[in-house]
């Protein structure tokens, strides 16, 4: 019992000394008259070769961190000698007003015995969090760290830790301590690390890039710190934290000067109107950087059909064509669904530390200001879910990154629908927020069986189904898959079709200005995409279209 409350005392003078050295002139005679403050006039040879010892330890200019410095004491004979001293016989110094004997001094030590581990736990989780977040990795850190002789405890140690993390990704430091310091596992692991000071505090790793083990064949750009961030986007440390916004203030301002989106109430057909949070210039960059050269590298589920390089609406439609029954249905606020946290973890998942990821979560959601919310345009208010999802962080509808970013969060929402398509002997896809399933005779008589599995897992996975997108369509109904007819071939709707040409043929007829009602900045190009898409889907009706949009005048 004395040599453990030697120890803990002991530690504590420790970073006494180390506070009281650091807080004068990195010379001799300043490190000796330091030393002696703390360890008093009788131990005035020890300090003399403490102050010695440290100077050959760490030359000048520059003095060891607090962390250390403490540590190197500890491993000191002169320090053990002139502390000892103290310690059984004379009276201790913490500060300029307070005095302790040496009884008092090991109350004092008891009492802040939480804060030793605390220096453990600290220790044990920088260490943890340096490598690979498996369990083999984690024994292995675990082990260098508090020695061999607990290696049972900290087996069990590390099955709890793991046991408690739904993600496969490490967990924050801050979580980590503080779970530590709640396992009696921990302290009695610590128990004999106590008796190795040279441990007590462990030489940090720098963070490392450290992917899970299905992204490690990724060819993405590859940041350890947000130092390398910063220098990747071109940015200084300054506008990193001015664009990442992790402390969320641009929420709380009206001026748009201060803002980093610029926000517009876009009318729908039907239903309150929609929110476009467009990102300013410089960040459009920084998202596009990210996007190219992170994002877009990563692949996504089979079943993902939008915003996918490769792939497309027809292609997804392609898949339901000729089936007996289609269902389909919509998320509701697909992209404000999205929380900051599954942003995050997909980062984490990719391979970047914490604070790399965090930043770059900020640099891609945003929080929408209430005063943006306060004011929306059109006959109807969106519900207050809705605001109240605009509230927090999210993906923005606008932001070059949020579709990309919206395929990855939705991976295991992809598996499970996918997986519950196959048990029904259906067809998937989904193309943003919108679902489709397929199949045969037998899916017709269970349609509504699977839409009720399909609402729980949605709602599972923390989404909501739109209640008016939900339709079942058989053979003898128009089946239409994101705008496309899929009953025997792909096809256009007759709706769209008569539409366009009817503003083909009153563009020959009165010229194509009267049919701009919408002042379209490149009217020619949108009218020739929308043919473009007609004749992939149906070359006959699209040579109709062309033939009008050739007879327009431009001039």
């Amino acid at each position: 019992m004395k040599i453990d409350l030697y120890d803990i005392a002991a530690e504590h003078t420790a970073f006494a000394l180390a506070e009281s050295i650091l807080s004068v002139a990195y010379e001799r005679s300043a490190l000796e008259i330091a030393a002696l403050f703390v360890l008093e006039d009788r131990s005035h040879a020890e300090c003399r070769r403490i102050a010695i010892d440290l100077l050959a330890y760490a030359p000048p200019p520059n003095p060891p961190s607090r962390a250390s410095l403490a540590s190197f004491l500890l491993q000191n004979p002169s320090f053990h000698s002139a502390f000892s001293t103290n310690f059984w016989h004379a009276r201790l110094r913490f500060t300029t007003r307070n005095r302790t004997t040496s009884t008092e001094l090991i109350e004092v030590a008891i009492a802040q015995y939480p804060q030793t581990a605390k220096h453990f736990a600290q220790a044990l989780a920088a260490s943890l969090l340096a490598g690979q977040f498996e369990r083999q990795d984690m024994r292995r850190r675990t082990e260098a760290l508090l020695g061999p002789l607990t290696r049972t405890d900290q087996r069990r140690l590390v099955a709890q830790i793991r046991s408690q993390r739904s993600r496969t990704y490490a967990p924050s430091s801050d979580w980590l301590v503080g779970f530590l310091l709640e396992r009696p596992l921990f302290h009695r692991a610590i128990s004999r690390a106590r008796l190795r000071p040279d441990l007590i505090h462990h030489g940090l790793e720098p963070p490392r890039f450290a992917p899970l083990s299905g992204f490690t064949r990724l060819a993405v750009r590859r940041i350890a710190t947000q130092g390398d961030l910063a220098r990747w986007l071109h940015v200084t440390l300054t506008d990193l934290d001015w664009f990442s916004d992790n402390r969320r203030r641009h929420a709380h301002t009206a001026i748009p000067v201060l803002q980093n989106y610029t926000f517009s109430w876009m009318p729908k057909r039907s239903g309150p109107p929609r929110l476009i949070e467009a990102p300013k210039p410089r960040l459009r960059t920084i998202q596009r950087k990210i996007l190219d050269e992170i994002l877009s590298k990563v692949p996504v589920h089979d079943a993902a059909f939008g915003f996918v390089e490769g792939r497309s609406a027809a292609q997804g439609a392609a898949r339901h064509v000729g089936e007996v029954v289609v269902v389909t249905c919509d998320i509701e606020n697909f992209f404000t669904t999205v929380p900051a946290r599954r942003v995050h973890a997909v980062f984490r998942s990719i391979g970047y530390p914490a604070a790399v990821a965090r930043a770059l979560t900020g640099l891609v959601t945003t929080t929408t200001p209430d005063s943006v919310l306060a004011h929306p345009r059109g006959k109807e208010r969106p519900s207050p879910h809705a605001l109240q999802l605009h509230r927090r962080q999210h993906l923005a509808q606008g932001a070059p990154t949020s579709p990309a970013l919206s395929n990855l969060c939705a991976w295991r929402l992809d598996c499970r629908l996918s997986g519950l398509a196959k048990r029904y002997e259906a067809r998937y896809t989904r193309y943003a927020d919108d679902m489709t399933f397929s199949g045969d005779a037998g899916l017709r008589s269970r349609a509504k069986f699977l839409l009720h599995a399909v609402q729980a897992i949605i709602e599972d996975e923390g989404f909501r189904l739109h209640p008016a997108k939900t339709h079942i369509a058989t053979r003898s109904q128009r089946q239409q898959v994101t705008g496309i007819v899929v009953n025997e071939h792909l096809n256009v709707s007759r709706v769209t079709y008569d539409l366009l040409k009817a503003t083909l043929h009153n563009a020959v007829k009165n010229g194509w200005q009267s049919e701009n009602r919408h002042h379209h900045p490149a009217f020619k190009a949108h009218l020739d995409g929308r043919i473009t898409w007609v004749e992939n889907l149906n070359p006959h009706r699209g040579a109709k279209l062309r033939r009008l949009f050739d007879r327009i005048k431009w001039i």
